[in-house]
């Protein structure tokens, strides 16, 4: 039975994305909402991702249809890639010598794959003397560096001064735990698929503006705009009535 939210609220925000390198081309602008750690992104042409209960759910207003994820967050996918292995090493030992080598090394190969895939990349974040200004809210500059290159510039504003700050940075750590485009989602830019959320929270506030580097040259940025608290919730983490599940 679903439970009414009409009563409820959270915060709206938009988060644009420009091409640094190309400042002609037209910025890309989503569309988010969250609210008790649930998030909710439309794109320019109406799909909408959900992020809830450990699952993705993409509503495609054009065709009339859901997809769902169920999940897909990185504990999740990490307990299904280990019991696989598992599995594919009990199975091994009940071959003949021939097939279980070959088992054992898909088994191996595997197991590799997910420790090189999922390995949590080192970075440090230092603070600097920096401010800057994002829709009218000041800032104050961090810097990202991996294997002692700058990558990223996070500008950030204490979440109390935000309204509806602590729901963004909420929805965030939500997001934290789907690998790879969670971080897109999140922040904006492509973090991997180990864990990064402890860097983010040791900002100890909320990056509104997150600038990518590419060799010593800032290539991407994307900005926290139009910040409203108090939005009411309605349907929006509702699969609409009447589509047809992919």
């Amino acid at each position: 039975m679903l439970v009414s939210s009409v009563a409820a609220a959270g915060t709206s925000f938009d988060m644009t994305a420009r091409d640094l390198l190309y400042p002609s081309m037209e910025p890309s602008v989503t569309h988010h909402f969250v609210q008790n750690g649930q998030t909710r992104i439309e794109t320019a042409d109406g799909v909408a991702a959900l992020f809830r209960n450990q699952s993705i759910i993409t509503i495609d207003p054009r065709s009339r249809t859901v997809r769902i994820n169920n999940g897909a967050t990185r504990d999740r996918t990490l307990t299904r890639m280990v019991a696989q292995v598992d599995a594919l090493r009990r199975k091994a030992v009940t071959l003949p010598a021939d097939q279980r080598a070959k088992m054992e090394e898909q088994a191996t190969y595997l197991e590799n794959l997910r420790l090189e895939t999922y390995k949590t990349i080192s970075r440090e974040y230092t603070v600097t003397r920096r401010s800057e200004v994002v829709d009218g809210h000041e800032c104050r500059i961090w810097r990202e560096t991996e294997n002692g290159a700058m990558r990223l510039e996070l500008c950030v504003v204490p979440v109390g001064e935000l309204p509806g700050g602590d729901e963004i940075l909420a929805g965030m750590k939500t997001l934290s735990e789907f690998p790879a485009f969670g971080s897109v989602a999140a922040v904006g830019v492509e973090l991997g698929y180990g864990e990064w959320w402890p860097g983010i929270d040791s900002l100890v506030g909320l990056p509104i503006l997150v600038r990518e580097f590419e060799h010593g040259d800032a290539a991407f940025e994307s900005t926290i705009s139009n910040v409203r608290s108090g939005v009411p919730v309605g349907a929006r983490f509702d699969i609409p009535q009447g589509y047809q599940r992919k």
